[in-house]
C-alpha cells in the first residue's frame, strides 16, 4: 500500500466499530422510556460522529492506497469523455437513486419484519427518515461522480495530451540525437 499502513486501516475500522457500539448497533439501543438525562442521547450521538467520521476516513485511505492511473485505463477513459460530463454524472446519479432505493427498501421491510416500524399507526417523523437517506444518497453519488470525472479529467490531461509519454521509453523507442 502506497502511503498507507494496515495499522491505519485498522485503527480507522477499529474506531468505526466503537462508534457503532456506543450508537448501540450492537445490541438494545435507546433510552429507556421516560430518560430525561441527555447522556444517552450524548453517547449515541458520539457513537454517530465516531461511526460516520471513520467511514469517511477509511474512503480517503482507500483511495489514496490505489496505485496510479496508467495508460490503458485512459485509453478506456477516451469513449467516456466523448459522452460528455452531464451524460457521466447524470449515469452516477441515476444509480446512486437506484442503490438507495433498494438499500431503503431492504431497511423499510427488516423493519417491518422486526415489528419496529409503525407501531401505533403511521408518524411522520419515523416515515420522514427514509426520503431523507434518499436524498443523501443521491448527492453523495453526484459527488463522487464529480470528483471522479476531475480526476480522470486530470490524470487524461497528464498522461494523453501530455508532449512526452512516459511509456515511451518502457517501450524501448529511442530518442532522436540531438546534432
Amino acid at each position: 500500500m502506497r502511503g498507507s499502513s494496515l495499522l491505519t486501516f485498522v485503527a480507522v475500522a477499529a474506531a468505526g466499530v466503537l462508534g457503532a457500539w456506543l450508537l448501540g448497533l450492537f445490541g438494545p439501543s435507546g433510552p429507556a422510556v421516560g430518560d430525561a438525562s441527555g447522556h444517552d442521547t450524548l453517547v449515541a450521538f458520539a457513537g454517530f460522529l465516531l461511526l460516520l467520521g471513520s467511514m469517511v476516513w477509511f474512503t480517503f485511505l482507500l483511495r489514496r492506497a490505489l496505485p496510479p492511473i496508467t495508460r490503458a485505463e485512459m485509453v478506456g477513459w477516451g469513449p467516456v469523455r466523448e459522452q460528455g460530463r452531464s451524460r457521466f454524472v447524470r449515469a452516477g446519479v441515476v444509480r446512486g437513486f437506484c442503490t438507495g432505493l433498494l438499500s431503503l427498501a431492504a431497511l423499510a421491510l427488516w423493519n417491518y419484519l422486526s415489528g419496529g416500524w409503525f407501531k401505533g399507526g403511521f408518524n411522520f417523523k419515523e416515515f420522514a427518515i427514509y426520503p431523507l437517506l434518499l436524498l443523501i444518497l443521491v448527492i453523495g453519488s453526484w459527488y463522487s461522480a464529480v470528483r471522479v470525472w476531475a480526476v480522470n479529467e486530470e490524470a487524461h490531461r497528464k498522461l494523453i495530451d501530455g508532449a512526452t509519454p512516459p511509456d515511451a521509453q518502457a517501450e524501448g523507442r529511442a530518442r532522436p540525437m540531438p546534432e
